[in-house]
């Protein structure tokens, strides 16, 4: 995880996410029709004092929340939860998608947590147990499969949308392979790590 082939593929995939997830809520806006002059003017400042606010004043709260309440295992893990869901709303109030905040309070919140405490073991835990299981089968429940056979287009819109997402995530690594003069088998792990669209997409989905 210390390489540099793999944080340049984190940061890369974390800031296209957002990216992705910000041109969401753009289309959102277009097909509800309030893709105004006066959105626009509210949406960059606010946006860009949210996000200050977001990776500058969580992670200097945390130090000073750690520093006095560390002992307390339970207690760490309610701040967590609680910063996710408080930057979460925050975004909703920005008008933006949660999904987003909840994405970037993990940002600082990652630096403050050591890999293999046992804070990071119950957060995975909670995660891969509870929250990601939900995720699916909310998103599952909404899918309808026989769209595949009532609208045969869709496989057609389907298969451009993953030879597109393939070619781009490959010329993505390839681009970066150059720049920072990686060896064809790093660029391959850098095109391996990034392919995978399962987070945007299922909030995309959902939205949609």
């Amino acid at each position: 995880m210390q390489s540099r082939v793999l944080t340049t593929t984190f940061g890369g995939t974390l800031i296209t996410d957002i990216l992705a997830l910000l041109v969401l809520e753009v289309v959102i806006r277009a097909h509800q029709r309030s893709l105004t002059f006066r959105f626009w003017l509210f949406l960059i400042p606010s946006l860009i004092i949210y996000t200050f606010l977001t990776l500058w004043g969580v992670p200097r709260l945390g130090k000073s929340f750690f520093r006095k309440f560390g002992h307390d295992e339970g207690t760490e893990f309610t701040f967590v939860l609680a910063t996710v869901f408080v930057v979460s709303y925050g975004a909703d109030i920005v008008q933006i998608e949660p999904i987003i905040g909840a994405f970037l309070a993990g940002v600082p919140i990652t630096q403050l947590i050591l890999h293999l405490s046992p804070l990071m073991s119950r957060i995975q835990f909670m995660g891969n147990i509870i929250f990601v299981p939900f995720s699916l089968i909310s998103v599952g429940m909404l899918v309808k499969p026989r769209i595949l056979i009532q609208e045969p287009k869709s496989l057609i819109v389907s298969g451009v949308i993953v030879t597109v997402a393939i070619i781009a995530k490959y010329l993505r690594a390839w681009g970066a392979g150059k720049l920072f003069v990686f060896n064809f088998d790093r660029v391959m792990v850098m095109f391996g790590l990034s392919v995978a669209q399962a987070a945007s997409n299922l909030a995309a989905i959902t939205v949609a």
